[in-house]
Order: structure tokens, then sequence, then C-alpha cells
């Protein structure tokens, strides 16, 4: 049955589908149920200027949708914020975004879009409809065919069956849900996602202020810095490679000759490269055919021995401060608010966040970008912290490989040289370490290079690609780095096992959080052939296709282990980040200062926060304790610790 609470007395519909009942009446209906399914319609996609028009409760048994047109929201203030009663929505940003702005926070939720990307977690995952779930879960098509023609808030009975039915099966997709979370031991996960999605809502409408005086000046800054930087690559050009100059003569300066390059364009600057000949053939990781490529990923590692390379990197950092980071960035500033909001995608494969329109988790680390979000006027501070070495410390913590945790225990603080004199001990024997950094930078980038790389999966070969060093060499540090912490190569080989043996892997032993491969069944299916025939043996039957799927079962080898080595600490990380700030926004509700304490930016280990002056050091202090605390759950062994810094600037 459905219901319609409304003030509009002249409402007079011939053949109603619904029933028109008082305020009284469907708050005493609601007051009954201990799980409500939620949903909103509204005048746009932003509660920045935008309205609720109606709202929506319900379960299979009846339907109720209220009138915010002429009912006053605050009266189911009580029921959205009853903590004992569960709230489903679907998609609940969206909806909790609006109902922030109307002064209502809600209590215990359920989002069966999150709860669906826990469950089925992969990167073939993509946005599941409300439509798709009703249909996989409770065997419904709901009729979406009327979306484009109704007139939203006409109260004609399309309109109102149409609202109705978003609330109507959303119990049912959620008990499904539930079992399926217990069969697999990930209903903490998507708890931490359901209470997290509340805190995303209030961080997208808070937005972060952007100076557009400072921005202006920066963007003028770097023109002239960009227009210095494509001198000096023709200047180089002239001098090194006479080739790639324009065989037309200048008139008027006859001895002088234009560089014929357009250094904007990858295909006229390839060729310098292969004149130069650099190694530019990549791999493309999605179609797995070959290509060449000079971004910055590929050629960086030449920048410390080849001037032309480093030249153009200064170029590329420049040449994108002025696209992407030009003028047209102001025009995410939102006019009513005069503050950015970004939309924040909640969850990605790894378990980390990410951001769009813009990418407020990209902007440039230099100050001279990241100093123009400032406080938005004279009574608030901004308070920054962020988790010193997050992801190296949850990694010491799973792995508990001895030299590490020693690291940790002896307050040493400079990683790379420390790796760099148990990696290369003849080399570095009369060097002590505080001074690798000075007398030896190569052999420390090395280290980095080689850290980095082995705890994102990689190989020898993966590090002579990033040193730019032979291969030979690269297996060579490889085998040193593994020599060096012989119980971190236990622990990822563990992990990759565990990863082949479940076909996913198991970010999160805490949560139960999983990531699930699209080509286990293609793999187990290869696995079970060549374990009968052996490898070599399947490999030579002359076959196209055995050798073709030869190749593909180590490439499929090397892709889970590559992600068993590090989603664990993506996604765990992520995890303390999450678990921080809702630590903090049960702060915010506890003290009275939520839309006084703004929460403007969470960027992977960093959270940024925009507070009255008077109340900095407190908010700094309880931050720090949130995002401690929440490290303890993950990290035991080594205490992963948080850094919070008052200022005007955003400032780490």
């Amino acid at each position: 049955m459905i219901y319609l609470v409304t003030n509009q007395k002249e409402l007079c519909i011939e053949d109603r589908i619904y029933e028109i009942i008082s305020v009284e009446e469907s708050l005493s209906m609601l007051k009954e149920l201990s799980v409500i399914g939620c949903d909103t319609e509204t005048t746009s996609l932003s509660p920045i200027g935008g309205k609720i028009i109606t709202l929506q409760f319900g379960c299979k048994k009846f339907q109720i949708v209220v009138d915010c047109t002429t009912v006053n929201i605050d009266n189911y203030k009580e029921i959205l914020e009853n903590p004992k009663q569960l709230k489903i929505f679907h998609n609940a940003k969206f909806d909790v975004k609006f109902l922030l702005k109307a002064g209502i926070v809600p209590e215990n939720i359920w989002d069966t879009f999150l709860a669906d990307n826990v469950l089925f977690n992969s990167d073939n995952y993509e946005w599941v409809s409300l439509e798709e779930l009703v249909l996989r879960y409770c065997n419904y098509q709901l009729d979406k065919s009327a979306r484009d023609s109704i007139i939203i808030g006409s109260f004609c009975n399309r309109f109102v069956k149409y609202a109705a039915e978003d609330v109507e099966y959303l119990e049912g997709v959620y008990s499904c849900q539930m079992l399926q979370a217990a069969n697999d031991n990930c209903g903490v996960a998507i708890n931490i996602e359901n209470k997290y999605v509340i805190v995303l809502a209030y961080i997208e409408n808070c937005g972060i202020y952007l100076d557009r005086n400072k921005w202006t000046k920066l963007y003028e800054t770097n023109k002239y810095k960009l227009s210095e930087s494509i001198e000096t690559l023709n200047n180089w050009v002239i001098k090194n490679l006479p080739e790639f100059l324009d065989p037309q003569l200048d008139l008027f300066s006859p001895e002088k000759r234009k560089v014929n390059i357009n250094w904007a364009s990858s295909k006229q600057v390839i060729p310098i490269f292969k004149k130069l000949k650099l190694d530019i053939i990549v791999r493309d990781k999605k179609t797995g055919n070959i290509k060449t490529s000079i971004e910055a990923t590929v050629i960086s590692k030449y920048a410390e021995k080849n001037e032309f390379v480093r030249l153009y990197l200064e170029y590329k950092e420049v040449d994108k401060a002025i696209t992407t980071y030009g003028l047209d960035f102001l025009k995410h500033i939102n006019p009513i608010t005069n503050r950015i909001h970004p939309d924040f995608i909640q969850l990605i494969s790894s378990g980390r966040m990410a951001c769009t329109n813009p990418n407020m988790q990209n902007i440039p680390r230099d100050t001279s970008f990241r100093e123009c979000f400032t406080n938005s006027n004279e009574g608030t501070i901004l308070v920054d912290a962020d988790f010193s070495g997050q992801e190296q410390v949850v990694l010491a913590n799973f792995c508990l490989e001895p030299r590490l945790l020693k690291f940790y225990d002896e307050g040493k603080t400079d990683m790379h040289s420390y790796i760099a004199k148990l990696c290369f001990p003849e080399e570095l024997k009369d060097i002590p370490e505080e001074d690798v950094k000075k007398k030896e930078p190569e052999l420390r980038y090395l280290a980095k290079t080689c850290g980095f790389s082995i705890n994102y999966g990689g190989t020898g070969e993966t590090i002579a690609k990033n040193a730019n060093i032979p291969v030979e060499r690269g297996n060579e540090v490889y085998n040193a780095y593994f020599k060096a912490f012989p119980d971190l190569k236990k622990y990822f080989d563990k992990v990759g096992k565990e990863a082949i043996k479940r076909g996913y892997v198991l970010i999160s032993g805490k949560t139960g959080r999983r990531y699930y491969f699209d080509f286990f069944e293609e793999f187990t299916r290869i696995h079970n052939i060549v374990s009968q025939e052996g490898f070599w043996g399947y490999y030579r039957e002359n076959k196209e296709e055995n050798k073709s799927e030869v190749k593909n079962y180590f490439k499929y080898i090397g892709t889970i282990q590559r992600i068993a080595n590090n989603y664990p600490i993506q996604g765990c990380s992520a995890e303390i980040v999450k678990i921080s700030l809702v630590h903090f926004w049960e702060w915010l509700k506890q003290s009275g200062l939520i839309n006084s304490i703004l929460i403007i930016n969470s960027i992977h280990d960093e959270i940024v926060l925009e507070v009255p002056v008077p109340f900095a050091q407190t908010a700094a202090n309880i931050l720090k304790e949130c995002m401690e605390k929440a490290g303890k759950y993950y990290c035991n062994r080594v205490k992963l610790t948080a850094t919070p810094v008052i200022s005007n600037v955003w400032g780490h």
C-alpha cells in the first residue's frame, strides 16, 4: 500500500493509487519498523541550491511518500536519527548530503550500493543501479521507463508510484546482502563503509576554499616558467640535434634557425627519444599491446643521467601546471558557496578512495599550489594531519621482518639509506648510514627504487626498468634486497600462495575486505591442464593456443602476486583513514560542532580541517588521537603516528 503525506489540500487525482495520511499517522507506522527503506527525490543533483521534494520511507508491506514542499522535513528527524532503526539507502551519499544540508544527521544506515561493491570487489565492478540489484536479489523489474517523462513533485499516480517503488524492495536487497556478507565474513568492511559514507557526504558538502588571487598569480608565474622551459629545450636541440631544426632560414636572422618541434605533441617529441636511443617501449596494462610512451612514469628513470630527459620532465611539470591547474581550475569554485566541492568515489578495487571534479587527491605537493588552498575567513584556520610513512609502517606490522622492525625500534628516520646499507654492504661498508645520502646518492636511489618496486609486486626486471640499469644488475639488486629482508620475501610468497588458493586477495583480515580476480576461472583451467601435462610439455606441443595460454598463465601469476603484495597495504591504510574520520565524526556530533568544524579534504594518508581559531588546538589533538587510535587496530608492533599542523594554508 502507498501512502502520501501532504498539505496540498486541493490535490485531487481521480483513481488515486495511494491514500493520503497525516504526519502523525505516518510516524506511528514508521516507529513500528526496525528496518526502513529510505530515498529522496530532489530538484537537482547537488544540495547546494537544490532541495528535497519528497522523502520516501517504507518496506514491502507499505511505502510512505512525504511531500517536503508542504510538510516540514523536521517531522522525520527523529526517525532518521534514531540509532536503533536501520535505514537502508541506495547510493546513500547523495541522499545524506541533502539531509545534512537540511540539518538532519542520519544514524545507522546501510547503503546497498556500497555493500554490493564490497561483496563483489574487482577491477570490473561498475556502478550498479537499484534496478539491477532489485532484479538480481528480488527477481523484480523496477519500472524506470517513466523517469524522464515524470514531472518531479507532480504527485500524479506515476510519480508517487515511481518514488514509492524505490523503497519497496530495499529491505529485500539488504536481507540478501546480509546473508552474503555473513557467508563471506566481510560484514565489518561493509559496516565501516556505511559509517564512513555519512562523513564523506559531509566532506563534499563542506568543500575547500581556494584563494582566486593566489591561484591567478601562480598561473602567471607558471606561464613565464613555461616559456623559459620551452626556450631551454629549443636551445638544447639547437646545440645537440640540429637535424630537428626547421630547414627554412629566418630571412631577418639568417644565422638563426627555428626548432621544428611542438613540445606539447608527444608524436613530435618521441623521435628525439629514439634518436637518443632511450628505451620508451612499454606494454599497455589493459590491452597487453606494445606501444611507445614518453610519460613521466616511463622516462623519469633517465632523468639523473640524461640532460634532455631532465629538461623535458621539467617542461612537462610546468605544462601540467598550466593546463591541469590553470585558470580553468577556478571553474570548479561553486558560485554560491565560493568553495570547491569535489566528488569522491568512496571505493575503488584496492579499498582506497578516488576523487573527481576536480581530483583534490592529486594536487601537486609543491607548496606553491597547496598554499592557494587556505582558510576562508579570519575567524578560521586549517588543521592538517597526516600519518608518518603509513604504508611502510603497515607493511612492517604485517610482515614482521626483523630488520624492518629494527629500523623503527631504533628510531631511525632515513629508510632508503638504511636499506642501501643492507643491500650493498661491500660498497657502503666504510660509509656511515647517516652519510649515505650525501656520499652515495645513486646507491640510495637504487635502494629506494628497489623498495618501491618490490613492495608493488615488482621483479628484478622492474627494478632495472625503473632505475635504468641492466636487467642483470636489477636481478642482483632484487636478490640482495630479499637477502637483506628474508622474512619479507616469506611474507610476500605466503600472501601470493594464499591468493592463488582462495581465488581472491584478502585485503583485510580484520574486516574481511576482499579483491576478486576476474580471470581466476581461466587461470584455474590452465593451471589444471599444465599441472597434469607439465608446463613445458604443454608449451612445446606446437600449438599456438597452448603457447599463448602458458604465457597468460605466467602473466596471471604475476598479477596475482602483485595485487596480493600491494592491496592489503593500500586497503588497510585506507581503512585506517576511514575509521579515523568515523571516530572524529562521532566527536563532532557529541561536541555539537558539526558545521562549525569542517572536514575539507581527505587525501590517502592525510586529513584536512577548517576550524574556528579558538578550537584549533583542541581539534588538532582530537584528530591526532582519532588517527592513532585507528592505527592501533592494524599496527600493534610498530606504532603508526600522526602529526597535525595548524596553519593558514594547506601545509603538508
